[in-house]
C-alpha cells in the first residue's frame, strides 16, 4: 500500500497492522509507527459531533496556541501551524500540524503518542470532525487528513474476545 492511499476503514486497517505485523509484549500486541490517511467526510458521524465540538470549545477558551492556530487558519492564505493539544480526552502529547496554501489546499496531520486500537474507531470519528471544523474555519472544502501513531496496541483480552489470537496469516 502506498503512503498516500486513503483507508476506507482506518480502524480495521490499524487493527490488521497490529495483528499481522505487531510484536508481542506482556499485556498486548504492539505496532509502532502507524501511518494512516482517510477522507474525513466519510467518518464524521453525528453521534460524536457534540463531544468533539465541546472539546474544541474548551481548547478555544483555554489554549492560546489553539486560538492562534484558529486565527491564522481563518485569516491567512498560507498557514503552517503546530499545536500541542493540552488534553485530548485525557491524553497528553497529541500534536496537530495544520497547513493551508492556495497551491496545496488544506492538510491536517495528527501525531498521536499512544492509542488503544480497540477504541480507535471513536478517534477516527473525532479526528474527522476536528479536521472538518478546521477546514471550515480555513474556508476549504476538501481537507486532507493524516494520522501518525507512535504506539498502537491491542490488549490480549480484546484480541481473544474478537477471536484474533489464534488467527494464522499467510506470509508472502
Amino acid at each position: 500500500m502506498t503512503r498516500n492511499q486513503l483507508q476506507k476503514d482506518p480502524a480495521a486497517f490499524l487493527k490488521d497492522l497490529v495483528v499481522q505485523k505487531g510484536t508481542s509484549e506482556q499485556y498486548s500486541c504492539v505496532f509502532r509507527g502507524a501511518n494512516l490517511s482517510w477522507n474525513p467526510h466519510d467518518h464524521a458521524h453525528s453521534d460524536t459531533h457534540q463531544d468533539t465540538m465541546s472539546l474544541a470549545r474548551e481548547w478555544a477558551v483555554e489554549d492560546t496556541n489553539y486560538q492562534r492556530m484558529s486565527t491564522f487558519l481563518s485569516h491567512g492564505d498560507t498557514v503552517s501551524e503546530f499545536v500541542l493539544l493540552d488534553n485530548y480526552f485525557g491524553m497528553r502529547g497529541v500534536m496537530v500540524y495544520a497547513r493551508k496554501s492556495p497551491e496545496e489546499g488544506f492538510h491536517v496531520t495528527f501525531i498521536v503518542p499512544l492509542i488503544n486500537v480497540a477504541k480507535f474507531s471513536l478517534d477516527v470519528e473525532i479526528l474527522s470532525h476536528l479536521t472538518l471544523l478546521w477546514a471550515k474555519i480555513a474556508g476549504c472544502e476538501k481537507p486532507n487528513l493524516r494520522v501518525f501513531i507512535d504506539h498502537a496496541y491491542l490488549r490480549w483480552e480484546d484480541m481473544e474476545e474478537e477471536n484474533l489470537l489464534y488467527t494464522e496469516f499467510e506470509s508472502d
